[in-house]
């Protein structure tokens, strides 16, 4: 008989991965309202949940779920999806699953798939166990994302190995089927085995199954009862009918049920160190349990005392964040330590990030290496991200950029985001590898599709500089607002650019100054200095010197140079802030020693007309051809106009020419105005006054007040 893999709504909503019977915390409406679902008083159950939902996203879910199945209240999707949604959008990982369900069915909302599979992962990427099979469906059927049977085993086995139950079913139905793996009914067995063991009804009628005709297993009627009657107690469907064949066939007609509800609890009780964690994983994430971060750290210190590895690590976590007790960075080290000490990846993995930060313990190049390594030799992807970095750097090992390109193309082949984008740039840099651009997009694109945020701005940058695809401004789009929308500051400014510059969009300045300021809000000083221009010009935004300046200063003081030339260009003309020379050749001096070509030319201004320093023609020409040499059109033209009047260097009207043409070239205002003076007086060029009308007319158009002065003295326009 074929696994079939489905999303099965009742079983979802029902099964073991919300078990509202879960103990919670004894004192809360949440609490009381679980009891009266246990005994079937789902009004006053809904009641409870209803009181509750202010002080959290554990009640939303639940008052979500009784609407969503109608007890104690007349079934109203919308309803439910409207709580699922509260729950979900405070990063609740059971209301972003659940939320999932109402857009993969329509049930609520219009149906969706993309929604759904967006929804899970969400809920995947915080380690919820129920999102993450529920996005590894998504990834067998190609519902909401493209069809990708190694994605999905990926996603499905990452739930299956926290231990969830309907992930282990389905990591054995994909090596049943050969979905994504090589068909192995032996090793289908083993993974439905588990998920039985635990209680699972579709692992137990599947496991029941495997016996009954023998696919994996010797055949064995008696066994095939005993886990379908296990299932079937359950009001597993399937359980229940194949059970009913078993009696109808004389096939042995015995199981227990509802004993294996509760192994996971009682094996806890018991001092299962497995068990412990688990139960502290399921408080953690709310799963099965109201959450429950002190709850949690009680289970997990059951579980790291008695020497379990995965225990102290989590219990490491829960001291690294806070979560559930009092945040203590030493304390953190000390579980991760254990951990590591006895050899588990993740432990050491998070140890090395400890001594590579210097967090809880003095930074430790040589020791973050060090944990690194012996994380990635056992294959954890994080790690070799880690170790791969410290190469890059030469952080507690010689730099050595093959070694570095090396980790990070172990990470990303085994389906690692930040790995794959690492790799990507690399290849973009030609760093550890021949500079490949397709190459480059290859990976930013792996790990874009992963919902990467840095891998969707690289993308879309990609996209919009033609490196490595076609030139494709929508697409850069695309991907720049899915970054951003993730929160990601490369994104937000990004994005935008595209709106201020109407580049794949409609031009529209409120949106670009929107992106701007979520991206300058978290810092980003590329952000902070376009919000600023966004103020002086009045784009999207009411004109306003004073913020313009407050935000050059604060690009400025991270060490932006167009921060830096902006916010001296500020005191320059009194912007915001009271006119001010030598603040003025302060900053612009910052920006042009970082090679600013805008700086330059400003700190060339200065001392051409000794305005915050002392007049120095010499030192004005040096900096104007500092930005002139970098192809810079006013410092063209400004090198131009030292030659023309003998400005630091002796007066050479061909070499004020060749200079002025070089900035008219670049259809530059002011090298218009130059050149159109040369020719007007024979400076350099023979005269031709048509030749300067034609200039000082192209230059007025660009507003150039000396053109527009020229045309109406010398002729009369």
């Amino acid at each position: 008989m074929r696994f079939v893999i489905g999303i099965g709504l009742v079983v979802c909503l029902l099964g073991t991965c919300i078990d509202l019977c879960a103990q919670v915390n004894t004192s809360d409406k949440v609490f009381q309202g679980v009891q009266h679902y246990s005994k079937k008083e789902y009004s006053q159950a809904v009641a409870c949940f209803r009181e509750a939902v202010e002080k959290g996203a554990e009640a939303q879910w639940r008052l979500g779920l009784c609407y969503y199945v109608g007890t104690g209240v007349e079934q109203n999707y919308t309803e439910a999806a409207k709580w699922f949604r509260k729950a979900a959008e405070q990063g609740n990982a059971g209301g972003q699953w659940l939320l999932g369900v109402c857009y993969r069915n329509g049930t609520g909302v219009t149906q969706n798939s993309a929604e759904a599979a967006k929804w899970y992962r969400k809920s995947a990427e915080q380690g919820n166990a129920e999102g993450q099979w529920r996005l590894g469906a998504c990834y067998i059927g190609g519902i909401g994302v493209t069809q990708d049977s190694a994605e999905a085993v990926k996603w499905i086995r990452k739930s299956a190995e926290q231990g969830n139950a309907d992930g282990q079913w389905r990591l054995g139905a994909c090596y049943s089927d050969g979905i994504g793996v090589t068909q192995d009914s032996v090793e289908a067995v083993k993974w439905i085995r588990k998920s039985a063991e635990q209680g699972n009804a579709e692992g137990q009628w599947r496991l029941g199954n495997c016996y009954d005709i023998g696919i994996g297993v010797a055949q064995d009627h008696a066994e095939a009862v005993k886990w379908y009657r296990k299932s079937a107690e359950q009001e597993n469907a399937d359980g229940q009918r194949l059970l009913g064949d078993c009696y109808a066939a004389g096939r042995g007609v015995e199981k227990n049920y509802a004993e294996a509800v509760k192994w996971i609890r009682k094996s806890a009780e018991q001092g299962n160190a497995e068990g412990q964690w688990r139960l502290g994983a399921c408080y953690t994430v709310g799963l099965g349990a109201t959450q429950n971060d002190e709850e949690a750290v009680d289970w997990y210190r059951k579980s790291a005392e008695q020497g379990s590895a995965e225990g102290q690590w989590r219990l490491g976590v829960c001291y690294g964040t806070g979560a559930g007790v009092a945040q203590n960075y030493t304390e953190m080290v000390k579980w991760l330590r254990k951990s590591a000490e006895q050899g588990s990846a993740e432990g050491q993995w998070r140890l090395g990030s400890c001594y590579y930060d210097g967090i809880g313990v003095t930074q430790d190049s040589a020791e973050a290496a060090k944990w690194y390594r012996k994380s990635a030799e056992q294959g954890n992807a994080d790690a070799q991200v880690g170790l791969g970095m410290c190469y890059g750097n030469g952080f507690g090992v010689e730099k050595n950029y093959t070694e570095m390109v090396k980790l990070f193309r172990e990470s990303a082949e085994q389906g690692n985001a930040e790995g794959q984008w690492r790799l990507g740039a690399c290849y973009i840099d030609g760093a550890g590898v021949t500079q490949d651009s397709a190459e480059a997009v290859k990976w930013f694109r792996k790990a874009a599709e992963q919902e990467n945020a840095e891998g969707q701005w690289r993308l879309g940058s990609c996209y919009y500089d033609g490196t490595g695809v076609t030139q494709d401004y929508p697409e850069a789009l695309k991907w720049t607002r899915k970054s951003a929308d993730q929160g990601n500051v490369e994104g937000q400014w990004r994005l935008g650019v595209f709106y201020a510059e109407g580049i794949g969009a409609k031009q529209d300045y409120s949106e670009a100054a929107k992106w701007f300021r979520k991206a300058a809000e978290q810092g980003a000083a590329e952000g902070q200095w376009r919000l600023g221009v966004c103020y002086v010009r009045g784009d999207g935004v009411e004109q306003n010197n004073a913020e313009a300046a407050k935000w050059f200063r604060r690009a400025a003081e991270q060490g932006h140079p167009e921060g830096q030339w902006r916010f001296g260009e500020c005191y320059y003309e009194g912007i915001g802030v009271e006119q001010n020379y030598p603040e003025t050749v302060k900053w612009v001096r910052m920006a042009a020693e970082q090679g600013n070509a805008d700086g330059q030319c400003w700190l060339g201004t200065c001392y051409e007309k000794g305005e915050g320093v002392e007049k120095n023609y010499t030192e004005a020409l040096k900096w104007y051809r500092k930005a002139a040499e970098q192809g810079y059109s006013v410092g063209q033209a400004s090198v131009g106009e030292c030659y023309l009047n003998g400005y630091g260097v002796k007066q050479d009207y061909a070499e004020a020419v060749k200079w002025f043409r070089k900035a008219v070239e670049q259809n530059d205002a002011l090298g218009q105005y130059d050149l159109g003076l040369c020719y007007y007086n024979g400076q350099g060029v023979a005269v031709d006054k048509e030749k300067a009308k034609e200039l000082w007319r192209k230059a007025k158009a660009q507003g150039n007040e000396d053109a527009t002065e020229a045309l109406r003295k010398y002729f009369n326009e």
